[in-house]
């Protein structure tokens, strides 16, 4: 996004284009102070200032346009996704979302009409990484944003786990709707640290 901002072809963004290596490149220069790295020139990676940058890491702003395919203004969402590039001796893992269950069981349907259901999303083994900061070692707290398709009703579109003593309830409710329909249920999970997966299931709702 912006005048400075180059295309993805395909919408992929990757690190083998041109393009976006160029552009890394003069945001790591004007991170850095420094000069180098431009035409097949190196950077001093034991200099410190070089250090802290690729700790903390060098931000991509990546835009995008969504449709539902209606045509209409309300019916597209435009926006952008920060994604930061940095070195690390344990690099962050994305949460692996491996199931959603209703009813202790896989959410499959036909759902009840006319009535509040709980979604409960579950994670893949290892996806709540513990990782070092300046206060000591944490654990990710993974939180949840739910979507759904038909006239049925989100109780809450943001959900959170509990870890380290820290509050949380994964769940979510959703309201059927009062005649039968087939809906189509998302949930992406997000770990707090740039690390993002997602699933979907559609389900009848009613005979």
């Amino acid at each position: 996004p912006g005048d400075s901002g180059v295309p993805l072809p395909g919408g992929v963004l990757s690190l083998s284009d041109p393009a976006v290596q160029a552009l890394l490149i003069a945001a790591f220069q004007a991170a850095t102070g420094s000069t180098g790295g431009g035409q097949g020139g190196s950077f001093d990676f034991n200099d410190p200032a070089v250090q802290q940058v690729l700790q903390a890491g060098l931000p991509l702003f990546v835009g995008y346009e969504a449709t539902d395919g209606s045509g209409t203004p309300e019916g597209v969402e435009r926006g952008v996704r920060r994604i930061t590039l940095r070195s690390t001796e344990t690099p962050n893992q994305n949460p692996v979302m491996q199931d959603v269950l209703w009813n202790d069981a896989p959410l499959s349907g036909p759902l009840p009409l006319d009535a509040e259901v709980t979604f409960t999303p579950v994670l893949g083994e290892g996806s709540e990484e513990s990782y070092s900061t300046a206060d000591g070692l944490r654990t990710e707290q993974v939180f949840y944003s739910w979507f759904a398709t038909g006239e049925g009703e989100v109780g809450s579109f943001r959900s959170l786990e509990p870890v380290d003593g820290k509050p949380g309830d994964p769940t979510t409710t959703y309201t059927t709707a009062k005649t039968p329909e087939r809906i189509t249920v998302w949930v992406v999970a997000r770990d707090g640290r740039g690390g993002t997966d997602w699933t979907t299931r559609t389900v009848d709702v009613g005979p």
